[in-house]
């Protein structure tokens, strides 16, 4: 089983019964963004990105399933700590170019439907990852 196959498998298994705000299964908001981004890499990543926060797992864990450490680092970086605001997220995600391209289409994509307050939030994060792409 490729590790995209098995990073499906595990969010499909951890997110099950997760429902976003409207109410759809969360795994839908992963495999969305997971459509959005170009190589297997940055698929698996995007699939897994909230896995260590809304599972038992540690980064340890998905090491030993077979990911590899680009891929863990990245999700590390994505998995935001408690009490952190999405900018000082946006920030730690920006220094790996890995995390940096999820993120961006996770960002894009939580921008066709949010709010404005939402909305506002999300266009600076989307630039605070932008520009550190520029670097």
């Amino acid at each position: 089983m490729s590790t995209l196959e098995k990073a499906i498998e595990l969010a499909a298994h951890y997110h099950a019964g997760q429902t976003d705000a409207d109410g759809a299964p969360y795994i839908l908001q992963l495999l969305t963004v997971m459509m959005a981004v170009e190589s297997i890499e940055a698929k698996t990543v995007a699939v897994l990105r909230d896995i260590l926060a809304d599972s038992p797992l540690i980064d340890d864990d998905l090491r030993v399933a077979g990911f590899s450490e680009a891929v863990v680092q990245a999700v590390q970086a994505l998995t935001r700590k408690r009490d952190e605001s999405s900018i000082t997220a946006a920030h730690r995600v920006a220094s790996n170019p890995l995390a940096r391209a999820v993120k961006l289409a996770e960002v894009e994509a939580a921008l066709q439907t949010a709010d404005a307050a939402a909305g506002e939030e999300y266009r600076a994060v989307q630039h605070i990852l932008q520009d550190a792409g520029q670097n």
